[in-house]
């Protein structure tokens, strides 16, 4: 009888559940090919910037319905019966984003329409039955094409802009200006926006300035542009200048979500956009080293650390030594650097990371020798169980007991079953392979896993390598490509990191630098990097993927504006945001990196 009774209590609740109605905002979108949904099977890229608007926003509060379609104006959009199909859903208080004129420009008869007079009839139609219905009504003018040829083909049909090479044979010669081709139909919103006094976005200036900020080659990076061969969803290749790809949907969302925000400040609340801020950790001065790099950080009995590679001009000199400062604030503030570990008369020592297990504190430090030629080193720790008194340094040792011939750069990942798995940089040169351990103190029982890596001489062509796990038990690695690809490469293991398959280019833009990864306490993978398409070291971002496969959240951290100029000259003292690393403390991510290898700086991001 109580079973009876529970059943009908959960069938009641269910009831009532189904019948109450969604309380939710809407933000409806309505447009074409630049912001519709797409087919992801079988590995596609392309997507549309509303594709990924839902990621951008709470969806415990604010629901997004993208009813933007490939090849859509104005006009067919009406003429279709997509709009009353719209019309039908709009509660009070939802809100309808109204983006066109990439097809209105076209010359088919079922499309075109004429800026100032049926284009603009069009979006006031929009406008005025948006409002009939309660709904609030959003103007933004069309994104823009990357259009960086020195002199636009005369042409009716705008898809032929879509690739740099024409029916003629012709490759277009591209310069340094991204070019308008839009005219009167990014103008046209702006009018009727005002005449209708209704909210507008200026959406072509917004990807103007990203596209133009990322320049000729950096700007194919947020479009579908491949090399044949590449790509396994585009095996032809692909030259594409309208549509975007997973990444530059993402970062056009983010941008236009931003913008909606400062329109709409009832949605700010509901933004899925973490806290931000950068504190300096060290800065070069007159009288300290003018060189820093190589910067990791953990944390220790309620304190966090911070090493990095030092020395007074140059990088990768006999003079070389690790630094370390403590912050006992969560960051805010932090202790003047001392030295963790001095080169000797046969070595110079980088930073290798930290590990902590229990109550001990590991250092790994990277010994180099002086001289050597290919160049390589050695991974040696040191241990602290207070954090300010260290063991001597000792050498990490593999399985068989012998000294690891090859340098660690960054920290050991931890699985759930105990086990440590990374990657070091072997001997001769820089030749990386993955390796485990099931010793817990991360410091002997080291293996290498089975692995294949591309031999470039001095180096593989996989470097520098982090390494995350995915909901289904795969660890992924992915590693720095110095082919030159500005991709990521990536290997997978299903077997706990004995063994790796061969890497492949992935999808994942890259700056040809070093990145980490990792998981948040929930799972969530992340990744920092800075995603340039060539060897601009900005902006610094940090990606977000709840399947560990598609980063659909994307968060800057530090863009090329905020990049101070370099106060020191040096040897390889590159511009920008080097070689991040990131770790979880509570519900924070925290981000060490250099700044144009002089200052070190720590970002810090609470979800």
């Amino acid at each position: 009888m109580k079973q009876i009774k529970l059943l009908l209590a959960l069938l009641v609740v269910l009831l009532l559940t189904a019948a109450m109605p969604d309380k939710r905002t809407t933000i409806f979108v309505i447009g074409d090919s630049t912001a519709a949904n797409k087919d992801t099977t079988n590995g596609k890229k392309e997507r549309g910037w509303a594709m990924m608007l839902q990621g951008c926003f709470d969806a415990n509060y604010i629901l997004v319905d993208n009813h933007a379609v490939n090849g859509r104006s104005s006009k067919s959009f009406i003429d279709e019966g997509r709009w009353d199909k719209v019309l039908e859903k709009i509660k009070p208080g939802d809100y309808v984003i109204i983006q066109f004129g990439h097809n209105d420009e076209k010359a088919k008869p079922d499309r075109h329409t004429d800026p100032g007079t049926t284009f603009d009839a069009n979006l006031e139609k929009y406008i005025r039955e948006t409002r009939q219905h309660g709904g609030i009504p959003v103007l933004m003018n069309c994104v823009v094409r990357r259009n960086f040829f020195v002199k636009a083909p005369e042409i009716a049909d705008d898809e032929l802009l879509r690739t740099s090479t024409f029916k003629d044979g012709v490759k277009m010669i591209e310069g340094d200006t991204l070019i308008d081709t839009h005219g009167l139909y990014k103008e046209a919103p702006k009018d009727v926006a005002r005449k209708m006094n209704c909210l507008f976005i200026d959406a072509n200036r917004i990807t103007h300035d990203l596209e133009q900020g990322l320049g000729r080659e950096g700007s194919k990076q947020l479009h579908m542009w491949f090399k044949p061969g590449t790509e396994p969803s585009e095996p032809e290749g692909k030259q594409d200048n309208t549509h975007y790809n997973i990444y530059g949907a993402t970062t056009v969302a983010n941008l236009l979500a931003d913008a909606l925000c400062e329109k709409i400040p009832e949605l700010k609340p509901y933004r899925t956009k973490a806290t931000v801020t950068t504190v300096s950790i060290f800065r070069a001065t007159e009288g300290t080293d003018h060189y820093a790099n190589g910067v990791v950080m953990t944390a220790f009995q309620g304190k966090l650390y911070c090493m990095w590679q030092s020395s007074p001009k140059d990088e990768d000199t006999d003079d070389t030594w690790v630094a370390y400062s403590t912050s006992s604030d969560e960051g805010k503030a932090w202790s003047k650097p001392v030295a963790l570990a001095v080169p000797s008369a046969t070595d110079y020592c980088t930073s290798g990371g930290w590990l902590v297990n229990g109550n001990t504190l590991t250092a790994y430090i990277d010994l180099w020798q002086k001289g050597l030629e290919p160049r390589g080193g050695r991974t040696y720790y040191m241990t602290s169980t207070d954090g300010c008194t260290w063991s001597q340094l000792q050498p990490v040792r593999m399985a068989d007991g012998s000294p690891m011939q090859g340098v660690l750069e960054q920290d050991p990942y931890r699985l759930n079953d105990g086990r440590l798995v990374g990657a070091a940089h072997f001997m001769p040169g820089l030749h990386v392979c993955p390796v485990y351990t099931d010793n817990p103190t991360g410091v002997s029982g080291w293996h290498k896993a089975s692995f294949e890596a591309e031999d470039k001489g001095k180096t593989s062509r996989e470097i520098e390598p982090s390494q995350y796990v995915r909901p289904d038990g795969t660890l992924v690695m992915l590693f720095r490509d110095q082919s030159s690809s500005f991709r990521k490469l990536a290997s997978y293991s299903s077997d706990r990191g004995a063994s790796f398959t061969k890497p492949v280019l992935t999808d994942y833009i890259d700056g040809r630098t070093k990145q980490c990864a990792g998981n948040l306490s929930d799972g969530t993978t992340f990744m920092v990097s800075c995603p340039s398409g060539n060897k601009a070291r900005w902006p610094l971002v940090l990606q977000l993927s709840k399947d560990g496969k598609t980063f659909d959240k994307t968060i800057t951290l530090r863009t090329k504006d905020e990049l101070p100029p370099r106060r020191y000259e040096g040897r390889y003292k590159t511009l920008g945001y080097s070689y991040p690393k990131a770790f979880v403390w509570g519900n924070k991510l925290y981000i060490g990196y250099s700044v144009n290898k002089e200052d070190v700086a720590c970002t810090i991001v609470q979800f």
